[in-house]
């Protein structure tokens, strides 16, 4: 429509009927889920909607080519987003043993698959379930003096959340315990 020209009532109801036919027209979304999500995936395919709780917290897009671990700060706190391969987590942004940032994290297979390790004090979790992999371990000078301070510290596991991906690459997460 040109610059400065009013539109009148039927180019509004125009418009408000091709935004609906295009929402029609659009196909139902299917999910890439881990399986412990498998009932929210059925929910969400089934209904063709984000079950309750989960917010939109990324696209596929937003990372970067070369990183894997994306930090993300939403009102309820800090996190980071986690690829591996075609699958996504979503845990806490910081390691539980000295609260050092994982971004700079590393990813490796652990024995239960993905895994990340603080680049600070060493300690590992499991990234599907948070569990603590190796706590504090003392393999280098300066986490030998770490290891000691928290040798006597139980294990804290890191928070995951439940995580789903849709054909856009959206990606939500449910932060509700």
């Amino acid at each position: 429509m040109a610059r400065g020209k009013r539109k009148g009532i039927a180019d509004i109801i125009g418009e408000e009927i091709d935004g609906q036919e295009k929402k029609k027209k659009e196909p139902q979304q299917k999910v890439k889920i881990r399986s412990e999500g498998k009932k929210m995936a059925d929910e969400f395919n089934n209904k063709g909607k984000i079950p309750n709780g989960f917010l939109k917290i990324l696209n596929l897009q937003d990372f970067d080519e070369k990183k894997n671990i994306k930090a993300v700060t939403l009102a309820n706190g800090n996190f980071c987003v986690v690829r591996v391969g075609e699958l996504i987590y979503v845990c806490d942004c910081n390691s539980t043993a000295y609260k050092y940032p994982l971004i700079d994290g590393e990813l490796f297979n652990g024995p239960g698959g993905a895994s990340i390790r603080s680049p600070f004090d060493g300690t590992s979790y499991d990234l599907t379930t948070g569990k603590v992999i190796e706590w504090c371990p003392q393999d280098t000078l300066p986490r030998k003096m770490l290891g000691k301070l928290k040798e006597n510290a139980t294990p804290v596991d890191l928070g995951v959340y439940p995580v789903i991906v849709d054909e856009q690459g959206d990606i939500y997460a449910s932060f509700v315990q």
